[in-house]
Formats: structure tokens, sequence, C-alpha cells
């Protein structure tokens, strides 16, 4: 997403659903198709929005930063709920160690249908509801 527009705000747009940050719509911009817009992309795209602002070199680095770190995150978590299903049988309750805080993580596995339902000791930390 390099030299994506500050205002972007995802497909919704595309879709003509909603505005963007800078209160535009789609229809608003002068693209002769929608994937010509000027929210992404490396083309001389000042004169089809004139509220373009592109992210800075930096701000592209820290949002990838960011979504690796989520994606990271994800992994440890789907990981770590496989294994303790995988430990464990239906019926089961018990407390073990979040692994993204290392509190107590309270766990259950449904008897009738296997689904696990946890949740970290630590406020808006990890939770799992199947």
């Amino acid at each position: 997403m390099s030299n994506r527009c500050r205002h972007y705000s995802g497909p919704r747009f595309i879709m003509g659903l909603e505005r963007c940050r800078a209160d535009i719509h789609i229809d608003n911009l002068n693209c002769s198709t929608r994937r010509d817009i000027p929210c992404l992309g490396e083309r001389n795209r000042k004169a089809l929005c004139s509220r373009l602002d592109a992210l800075t070199d930096n701000e592209i680095a820290e949002e990838s930063a960011q979504l690796k770190k989520m994606a990271d995150e994800t992994v440890k978590q789907m990981t770590f709920f496989y294994q303790l299903k995988k430990d464990h049988q239906p019926g089961t309750e018990g407390t073990t160690e979040c692994p993204l805080c290392a509190a107590p993580f309270h766990f259950a596995i449904a008897s009738s249908n296997g689904h696990l339902w946890g949740r970290c000791e630590t406020e808006h930390c990890l939770h799992v509801m199947e």
C-alpha cells in the first residue's frame, strides 16, 4: 500500500457506501474507473483529488510494523487455542498462563460441541468464544 492517502477509509469507500475521512465521495473524484481512484497507487493523483495527503515513508513503515505485530500475535493466539483444545478434552475447565501477558487465562471447553471459551485476567488482553 505504498503512497496510500491518509484519508482512505477502505473498501466501503471504493464501493461508494461511505465517504473518505476527508468527506469526499468516490463519485466526486475525476477518475474513469474505480480502479483509478487516487487514494492508492503511484500515479500523479493530486489532479484527481484536491484533498490527497499521502502517507510518509516513516508512516508507511510504522503501519507495516503494526500490521506485522498484529499478524504475529494472531498466529500466537491461534496456536495457543489449538494447543489448548488438543491438550484438554471437551467438558474441561481450567486455568493456564496467557501467552501474551503471562497472567492467568481461564478457559472451558464445551462438552456438547468442543467449542472453546476463555478469558485472560488482564483487562483488554486475550479472550475467545467459539
